[in-house]
């Protein structure tokens, strides 16, 4: 793609950012249909420089509970996010798309665990004890030339973790991953070289 098509893009999704850095914009923004398929389609979308936008936009309007629940109900928003984590982007910009998943995943869970408690009410907690005191995943030595990359997310029950673990291990550059699910935060541990930029 041309340089004049990305500086309209980027343009856009820079406008769209200035509109959700502010939290009294989001609902009317979530309640905008034409900005939500732009936004959802941006994510089949290559390039990193739009990739970041983008991520720190679905950061914003999922940052909230209630509007998170309503970006989850936007149709083939949570598969396509789900692909593009597989695509070749920095760490960083995929764990952001993975804690929006859970932001999405926990918004439902919620609304799924309310109503079932309406009918039938269950004890709270099973999600804390999946493993005691911060499971360690390590799964390759440690080189002394790296960096930590730590990353907190809503919540972290076993099968994210083991989706996160497969998909960030296979990344060029990384070389263990040690989730703690005491705090819910997953430690990258990277060579020097990889991309920690926080997308905030």
């Amino acid at each position: 793609m041309g340089d004049s098509d990305q500086e309209k893009v980027v343009s856009t999704l820079k406008a769209y950012l200035k509109l959700c850095a502010k939290p009294p914009h989001r609902p009317l923004i979530l309640k905008d249909q034409t900005i939500l398929h732009v936004l959802k389609n941006f994510l089949e979308d290559d390039r990193v420089v739009v990739m970041t936008y983008l991520v720190k936009i679905l950061l914003y309007l999922s940052e909230n509970p209630d509007d998170a629940l309503v970006l989850s109900n936007v149709g083939g928003l949570e598969e396509k996010l789900s692909a593009a984590t597989e695509k070749s982007l920095p760490p960083n910009i995929v764990y952001n798309i993975l804690i929006i998943i859970s932001r999405l995943k926990s918004a439902q869970a919620k609304v799924a665990r309310n109503r079932k408690e309406q009918n039938d009410p269950v004890p709270a907690s099973a999600g804390d004890s999946c493993v005691g005191g911060g499971g360690n995943m390590n799964r390759k030595f440690v080189s002394r030339k790296s960096k930590q990359l730590i990353y907190e997310f809503d919540e972290l029950w076993e099968d994210l973790k083991n989706e996160i673990e497969r998909r960030v291990l296979a990344k060029r550059g990384v070389i263990s991953i040690y989730f703690n699910t005491s705090s819910n935060r997953a430690t990258i541990r990277t060579v020097l070289t990889v991309d920690a930029n926080v997308s905030h």
